[in-house]
């Protein structure tokens, strides 16, 4: 299931850049219009999950360091590659299903992350612009190994985490200072996850994997773009999770430091 939904977003993905791309005037060359500008980055987001089949929830928290390029075709179209180091504690999450029940305490998980922010104007109107903004990021855990304590034999466990993030929504931007923009950003936001758990004592072993979905689908970001320079930009923002009772409540930043090359 985990695949089909990556398979099937980023088609979308696809499909969406394509209609962009071919939706320019035939006589424009999208190649010269290009700008390039490169950055470094630091989102971290605390989630509360749950697991399939389960009624219990667990905590994610995460931290990603991203090196950035975004391409800016024409005025209004941009995309952002990302890669970057993820790093990942999943601490409180529990496995009952293997030969011993285990409850994570083993700290932070590290990882490789990879991704894709999307972003198109749609209106102009004075000092407000909005657009639409759309990210997805993947981010796959390196397999660790820890050891099983309080058994009288030896006993490990392996994990490996894997994460899916799809946001999209409006973003809504006054542009009436100079050097400071500050925006609002409303969207569908969503994880989806999996961890699985092997365990081996002595002759005995066992798998487990839970499948992972955030309790929020929704965010609210307040942020603001600031122009240190004419090359320099600092962009950074706070987001907000409640949680579909409006009970509860997740929440995440971002920092990021960009660079234009032209």
């Amino acid at each position: 299931m985990f695949k089909i939904k990556t398979f099937c977003i980023g088609l979308l993905i696809l499909v969406f850049l394509s209609g962009l791309i071919f939706s320019q005037d035939p006589e424009q060359s999208l190649l010269s219009d290009i700008k390039i500008n490169s950055g470094i980055g630091l989102d971290y987001f605390s989630r509360t999950v749950r697991a399939e089949d389960e009624d219990t929830t667990s905590r994610i928290k995460c931290l990603f360091l991203t090196l950035n390029t975004e391409f800016k075709i024409n005025d209004g179209f941009s995309i952002t590659a990302i890669l970057g180091y993820s790093i990942s504690n999943f601490d409180s999450m529990t496995f009952r299903y293997i030969p011993v029940s285990l409850e994570l305490d083993v700290g932070s998980i590290g990882g490789l992350l990879g991704g894709l922010d999307l972003n198109k104007n749609i209106l102009r109107l004075r000092n407000f612009e909005m657009d639409i903004y759309g990210r997805i990021y993947y981010s796959m855990g390196v397999k660790q190994t820890w050891d099983i304590p309080g058994l009288s034999v030896e006993g490990t466990a392996e994990g490996k985490p894997s994460l899916l993030i799809v946001q999209v929504g409006p973003v809504f931007t006054y542009t009436g200072f100079a050097y400071f923009l500050p925006y609002v950003n409303i969207s569908y936001n969503k994880l989806w996850g999996k961890f699985k758990m092997d365990e081996t004592i002595q002759d005995l072993t066992g798998s487990e994997e839970k499948s992972l979905k955030s309790r929020s689908d929704l965010s609210l970001s307040i942020g603001c773009i600031y122009k240190i320079s004419r090359n320099l930009t600092v962009k950074a923002e706070g987001i907000l999770m409640p949680h579909s009772d409006f009970k509860n409540s997740d929440f995440g930043t971002m920092l990021r430091l960009i660079y234009a090359f032209n």
